[in-house]
Order: C-alpha cells, then sequence, then structure tokens
C-alpha cells in the first residue's frame, strides 16, 4: 500500500520514483514557500518504507523539529512531521500504526503516552528452596546439588583442597597461538573502526571550506556521482539548471576526453562569504588543464557559484 505525504497544498501519493521537494517548477512537488531552497529535499522508496534526505537547502529540512544533516539519508515512519521553511507535511501509511512523534526534553509530555511498565525480574535466590508464584515463571524442580568429579576417572585428578576456600592448583596458563591470532584481529578491527570514524568526523562534523567542497566536487565528477556533484552547487545555480541537464552537460564534455582519472585543488582565496580556486583535471587520454571557480558561503556552507 502506497505512502502517502499529507500538507497544506494537498495530498500527495508516494510512488516507485524519487519525489523532489522545492521552489522551482521542476520539482515534483512544488513548495512555495520563501524559506524554501530551489531544490530542497528528496524523498526516495527504502525498501518497504521511504527515506527523505536534505539536498543541501539553506534553512534546513526537519522531521519532529529535528534538523537532518546534508545529504543524509533519514528513514520516514508513520506519523512523522516534516517541515520545510515554514510549510508543514505529515508522512503517512494508510492502514499502518502512526505512533506519536518523539517528545524530547523541553517540548512538554504528550498526555496520550502512557509510560513502558517493565516486568520484575524472575526470582533467582534457588538456595532458599522457595520461589514466589509469578505469572510466567515455572517454579523449580529441586534445589540444583552440588557439582561432583569422580575420584579415579581417566582425566580426573584429586582436588587438592588446602583448607576451606582455598583454591584449586591449575598450574601455569598458556597463552595459544589461537589466542594471539584474537587479539591480532580484534586490535585491527578496532583501528580501522577508529579510521572510519575520523572519516566521518571529517566529512560530517567539521565545517565546510571552499577546499573541501572543490575537493568533493572533483571526486565526485572523478567516480561519475553527478547527483552529488549537482548538491555542491549554489542555489542560484540549481535554479538554472536540473539536475539531469547538468548531468549531461558534465558527461558531453568529460567522455570524450576518456573521464577523469585525477585532479589537484590549488589557488584558493577566501574573502568574506566568497572564495575562488583552480581545479586542475587530468583526464584519461592523458591531458590535463586548469578550471577555475567561484564559491559562495550558503548557510554555513561553501557552494559552487561559477565555473570560469
Amino acid at each position: 500500500m502506497d505512502a502517502v505525504l499529507n500538507g497544506p497544498f494537498g495530498q500527495t501519493t508516494l510512488g516507485p520514483a524519487v519525489l523532489t521537494i522545492g521552489r522551482v517548477s521542476t520539482n515534483a512537488l512544488v513548495v512555495n514557500d520563501v524559506k524554501a531552497s530551489s531544490h530542497h529535499a528528496e524523498i526516495s522508496p527504502a525498501g518497504s518504507g521511504y527515506n527523505i534526505t536534505d539536498m543541501g537547502s539553506t534553512n534546513g529540512t526537519f522531521v519532529n523539529e529535528q534538523r537532518l544533516d546534508r545529504n543524509v539519508p533519514r528513514m520516514l515512519h508513520p506519523g512523522d512531521r516534516v517541515r520545510i521553511g515554514d510549510t508543514v507535511f505529515t508522512y503517512e501509511v494508510p492502514g499502518a500504526f502512526s505512533q506519536d512523534a518523539t517528545v524530547y526534553a523541553g517540548q512538554g509530555s504528550s498526555p496520550g503516552y502512557q509510560p513502558t511498565v517493565a516486568a520484575p525480574p524472575p526470582y533467582t535466590n534457588y538456595d532458599q528452596g522457595y520461589m514466589p508464584p509469578q505469572q510466567g515463571y515455572p517454579p523449580p524442580s529441586a534445589a540444583y546439588p552440588p557439582s561432583y568429579v569422580p575420584s579415579g576417572q581417566p582425566g580426573y585428578g584429586t582436588p587438592d583442597y588446602a583448607g576451606a576456600g582455598a583454591a584449586m592448583n591449575l598450574g601455569p596458563t598458556t597463552t595459544t597461538p589461537r589466542t594471539n591470532r584474537n587479539l591480532l584481529i580484534g586490535l585491527v578491527a578496532g583501528g580501522a573502526i577508529v579510521v572510519v570514524l575520523l572519516i566521518v568526523l571529517f566529512a560530517v562534523v567539521l565545517p565546510s571550506t571552499p577546499t573541501k567542497t572543490l575537493t568533493s566536487y572533483c571526486n565526485a565528477l572523478k567516480s561519475g556521482d553527478y547527483h552529488t556533484a549537482y548538491g555542491l552547487l549554489s542555489n542560484s545555480v540549481q535554479s538554472q539548471t536540473t539536475e539531469s541537464q547538468f548531468k549531461g552537460i558534465e558527461q558531453q564534455g568529460i567522455a570524450p576526453l576518456g573521464g577523469i582519472s585525477g585532479c589537484v585543488v590549488g589557488n584558493v582565496n577566501q574573502n568574506g562569504s566568497t572564495a575562488t580556486g583552480t581545479v586542475t583535471y587530468t583526464f584519461g587520454d592523458g591531458k590535463s588543464g586548469p578550471v577555475n571557480y567561484t564559491l559562495v558561503n550558503e548557510g554555513g556552507s561553501w557552494k559552487i557559484n561559477r565555473e570560469g
């Protein structure tokens, strides 16, 4: 059963295609809101549900009043409230259970929400010979006898009790090669996790810079990821060129040169909310050349505003 997006403009049915949302008429869902960007967000199928992604908008996309990270998909749940500028939509799945939006500290409480009651832990004091009757827990059949090790059996030695509570003499501990190998694997895996976290920190948490934007733009073109490259363009450029037009223009210019095999960012100069920089591209046919760019800071994110 298809999900729907209810809003002030009516009801929009979500199907197998990506739903683009923004201020300009090229979007599938046009939002007449001065705080909306030209290409603000997208809703795309994800398994049996849908994801919403902020496409690098200036004023952000909010789900249940939590701002989404730019270009990071977020799964929608029935009853979620999506806000773009001052325009609010509700994500609904007909026939599905609709849960209330999460209430965060400082927002007050929901009168219809009942706190979860945790079941009491089972009675475990078996050595007392009695277990109070509790629903769902059968009584123990009998007290457990102490462990018994038969003497004189092959593979068993006689315990050496040097007095009550004395420890058994088990001899020196031997570390096997398997234990060392497992330790090495654990250290390598832990190191890999740290590297991944550092990459995520650099890519998401650290502030945007002109050099970072130009590097990301070059790498996206190099890998053929035109969607990411388009998201690094300014609102002004996006309002004049659709993503499909941008992709066609770049492919026509890059394909005859054998694709992009490498790129170097340099000559970056920042002046207030504007900046310039140069990307030297190396192509598959062995040729190379510089391209100059002008960038603009939009809401804390540096975007490419002009080429050449």
